[in-house]
């Protein structure tokens, strides 16, 4: 895949050398044909689409009952 393009995206901080140390990288890396894409993906993680929202919402709304349920048991001495 990387042999036939011209340029690569790739995230510089999730990077492995697995990909890196091909040849195919290494050639479009000397060219500068390797555009990093760790800003956006970053920024891109604080967007959330509805069903990420409701299910960090359950999520929430499950630790707060065993929470609830753990102070409830607590003995104060």
């Amino acid at each position: 895949m990387i042999k036939g393009s011209s340029k690569v995206f790739h995230n510089v901080q999730t990077a492995t050398p697995a990909y890196m140390e091909l040849e195919a990288f290494k050639k479009l890396a000397y060219c500068n044909n390797v555009m990093d894409l760790a800003v956006y993906t970053h920024q891109l993680r604080w967007i959330k689409s509805p069903a990420e929202l409701k299910l960090m919402k359950e999520s929430a709304s499950i630790a707060c009952q065993v929470l609830s349920s753990l102070v409830q048991g607590l003995t104060i001495w």
